[in-house]
């Protein structure tokens, strides 16, 4: 279709010039009656096909209803006025880590084992709480390492500390012993 008004050639589905924006004049069927072209975007669209739930009666766009993957009972979207049910909260092994740090300042690598464990404690309720749900579990499983591994590192301490304590007792009671020293 050729622009009346700049001469552009155009598509013939084009309802306005691609040069000057001008409105197109409507085509023409055989009979001289005005038609739409096909795949108008303002004609209304076709009725869906009977036996769906939707009425051609209703106005708007018919979408058909999609489907959440069944695997996972919190992906699916619940119906209109039912609340939506959010997956239990992790345990976040925050008091432990806390407790394992206090304890841990005689060592300091449980000490820094203490410190870590508490920033990921404290990831746990903040992942949670912004629905990264697979976060927040990773976070709490991170934080239970953390822990266990504080603890494993201060009885390793308590340990060598009566061990070379037990150790260094002996060398006294020995040298005590040597120049008759007695209590």
């Amino acid at each position: 279709m050729i622009c009346p008004k700049c001469g552009t050639h155009n598509s013939d589905a084009a309802l306005r010039c691609t040069n000057c924006l001008e409105p197109l004049p409507e085509p023409t069927n055989d009979t001289g009656s005005t038609a739409a072209p096909a795949g108008d975007p303002y004609e209304s669209p076709a009725p869906p096909p009977s036996g769906h739930a939707h009425e051609a009666s209703q106005s708007g766009p018919f979408y058909p209803q999609q489907e959440a993957p069944q695997g996972n009972p919190y992906a699916q979207q619940p119906s209109y006025g039912q609340p939506y049910q959010q997956p239990p909260k992790p345990s976040t092994f925050l008091a432990g880590n806390i407790v394992m740090t206090i304890l841990s300042l005689c060592t300091c690598y449980g000490l820094i084992m203490g410190i870590i464990g508490i920033v990921f404690s404290a990831m746990v309720s903040s992942k949670y709480n912004q629905g990264d749900y697979g976060g927040a579990n990773a976070m709490s499983t991170a934080a239970k390492i953390m822990f266990f591994v504080s603890l494993a590192l201060l009885a390793l301490a308590v340990i060598l500390f009566f061990v070379v304590l037990g150790g260094s007792f002996a060398a006294i009671n020995s040298i005590m012993q040597e120049f008759g020293m007695y209590y």
